[in-house]
């Protein structure tokens, strides 16, 4: 399997439900955002490679190639933990869940994988998917930004 359920050690689905996500997300945009991010279809180079067949060392973060000069492979992992385009959002994100869940550790996996197994209470599911969408829609809103301004610019 492939995308970000491949990436963060998921499975593929069985059933076929309703997520949660979809009834705690109240914000149109942000519901989309993190739909697009779980079923592939967004714009990161990862998925714009593979449907024009370009390799994947080739689907590189035009961002982290032009700010650090890195040839770096824009996944979906790249895209949520490692970018740093989308730092100052992903550590309001980190940083509020932490508060929630008083999580030691500072990265989104390890937030992830704390809300999955001792966090099982409906309010504070509510609020992680909440905030993840966010994350996810403010990101996306970012990178757009950015790649226009690239395109502005040539």
């Amino acid at each position: 399997s492939s995308g970000i359920n491949a990436e963060y050690g998921g499975t593929v689905k069985n059933n076929f439900c309703k997520e949660q996500y979809l009834d705690n997300v109240q914000n149109y945009l942000d519901r989309v955002s993190v739909t697009r991010l779980r079923i592939s279809a967004h714009r990161l180079e990862i998925e714009l490679g593979r449907r024009s067949k370009l390799p994947r060392e080739e689907r590189t973060c035009k961002y982290c190639h032009i700010k650090d000069s890195q040839a770096t492979t824009e996944s979906e992992m790249h895209f949520l933990e490692n970018c740093h385009a989308y730092r100052s959002p992903r550590e309001k994100f980190i940083s509020k869940i932490n508060d929630i869940i008083n999580n030691p550790e500072h990265s989104i996996s390890s937030v992830i994988h704390a809300f999955g197994l001792t966090h099982s209470q409906e309010e504070i599911q509510k609020q992680f998917n909440r905030l993840l969408a966010r994350f996810i829609s403010s990101s996306f809103r970012k990178r757009e930004k950015f790649l226009t301004s690239l395109n502005e610019n040539s």
